[in-house]
């Protein structure tokens, strides 16, 4: 490790610890600030991401289009996605530095938007994808298809398409399955749908080796005082008109990020949703 940016968000508490965590690196690397807001561009050979997940995600987007492997220092409540507390910082750097670590890929779900024969957005996400409507409380109408094949009609407020790392995160709470995080798959659950017959849906991402296809039409929208917005890990925001459609397709590259020790998934949910 010899170039490595440290990502940050930029409130006081967050700025201490990464400061702190840039003067444990500088022993042994060349170190960039970088704030989480600002887009990464720059090939390094190391992510250090403090904050909480919010922070991780959007370091994970950037990371993953140039390859670059990621490590959390958890500032956050929940924290599912960094491993390392504040109070570990310093042993846990040393680790990495030492070469004491696995790399764990995570699958990232890429959704891009047509407006007729235009695309008119492209964007991944680690979490999820969703689709939802704004302002007025009435329900999206859109079609799902797989592969070219019509799943069914919806009623609902939105969807979420979701990996399995982010199968804990908006996904559970609207009832959704948690999903082992090794083979990717689309974990699909639709937001308060009208018809009580609407389940959540788990496919896989691939089939044969090729990458499956998953289809949202917006049919109708909720008219005047309303919107539908597509948000990318809860940061990237698209607004859809009625007729958009969005093709969802596993994305060309993974988040990597830096184990210290294997991950015990079920031990996560333990301790995470304080599961007995």
């Amino acid at each position: 490790m010899e170039h490595v940016v440290l990502f940050y968000k930029k409130e006081k508490k967050i700025i201490g610890a990464a400061k702190a965590a840039a003067k444990i690196l500088k022993r042994k690397c060349i170190v960039t600030m970088h704030e989480s807001t600002k887009k990464l561009t720059k090939k390094y050979d190391m992510m250090v991401a403090v904050g909480g997940d919010g922070t991780i995600l959007r370091g994970a987007r950037n990371a993953a289009k140039l390859g670059i492997p990621i490590i959390g220092i958890n500032l956050g409540k929940i924290g599912f996605l960094s491993e390392i507390k504040q109070k570990e910082a310093a042993s846990a750097i040393s680790r990495v530095l030492s070469g004491k670590y696995e790399i764990d890929e995570r699958m990232m779900v890429r959704a891009q938007i047509f407006r007729g024969k235009k695309k008119i957005g492209d964007t991944i996400a680690l979490n999820d994808i969703v689709i939802s409507k704004s302002g007025i409380a009435r329900l999206i109408k859109f079609t799902m298809s797989v592969d070219g094949e019509m799943v069914r009609d919806h009623n609902a407020d939105g969807v979420i398409i979701s990996t399995p790392t982010g199968s804990t995160a908006y996904n559970l709470s609207v009832g959704g399955p948690i999903v082992y995080p090794i083979h990717p798959m689309f974990i699909i659950s639709t937001i308060c749908p009208y018809n009580m017959s609407d389940r959540s849906l788990v496919i896989a991402a691939r089939r044969d080796l090729r990458l499956v296809e998953l289809s949202i039409k917006i049919n109708s929208t909720p008219g005047q005082g309303g919107g539908v917005l597509l948000t990318s890990d809860g940061q990237d925001v698209f607004r859809l008109k009625a007729g958009d459609e969005v093709m969802f397709t596993e994305a060309p590259y993974k988040t990597k990020f830096i184990r210290l020790k294997k991950y015990h998934f079920f031990r996560v949910l333990r301790e995470k949703l304080n599961w007995n």
